[in-house]
């Protein structure tokens, strides 16, 4: 390997390290805090208590919540509806604030427009990220009675892509509306996902 580029590779893996160790910021514990303690009620970003109040960008930069400094102070002060986390008992530290701020600001709210073809790789994609959490392996955590698997989406009348694309537009209680005018997710990456979703899962698409 070149020398140049080998000592710029330590410089950067060094620099990652120092910046660490200084800001107490870490995505992957921010993530494994945030599924928790947050995703029960914000669930791939959403709120269930509060549909105004979600942790998309639009919903943080309407709140003052757009910065990673502004979450770890709401999470240490925040309003009626939800627990004070950061506190005297340590649910989680002032550090750990921060890596979960981290992950809301630049994991739940990543550009996806790279995923916009509504291809079955880039709907694995998006279902990991906005499905996953409460359809593990396409089952549901929820009601386990409604699992993606093909016998259940048969059940519900969900056995063809339109039929599901039509579900994530306008689903029941307890789910999310991922397909509406904020365009979380939009029509064209729904099929995406109804297309990984009868591939993975043994659903048939008719």
């Amino acid at each position: 390997m070149n020398v140049s580029l080998t000592i710029l590779i330590v410089f950067l893996l060094s620099t990652s390290a120092i910046a660490h160790a200084q800001t107490g910021i870490d995505l992957t514990e921010g993530k494994r805090l945030f599924l928790k303690h947050c995703a029960v009620c914000h669930p791939n970003g959403q709120n269930v208590v509060n549909p105004e109040k979600t942790l998309t960008k639009k919903d943080l930069h309407k709140n003052g919540l757009s910065t990673i400094n502004s979450l770890v102070q709401y999470l240490i002060n925040p309003g009626q509806g939800m627990p004070k986390l950061v506190h005297e008992n340590e649910e989680i530290t002032k550090d750990q604030a921060k890596g979960v701020a981290a992950y809301i600001v630049n994991e739940l709210n990543k550009d996806t427009s790279a995923d916009a073809s509504g291809s079955t790789i880039s709907g694995k994609r998006l279902f990991e990220r906005h499905c996953a959490l409460c359809h593990k392996d396409g089952g549901n955590v929820v009601n386990p009675r409604k699992t993606l698997k093909k016998k259940d989406l048969d059940a519900s009348g969900l056995n063809t892509t339109e039929l599901l694309v039509g579900y994530m537009i306008n689903p029941g209680p307890g789910m999310p509306r991922l397909v509406h005018e904020d365009r979380e997710i939009s029509k064209v990456q729904a099929r995406g996902i109804a297309a990984y979703i009868f591939e993975t899962f043994g659903g048939n698409d008719n």
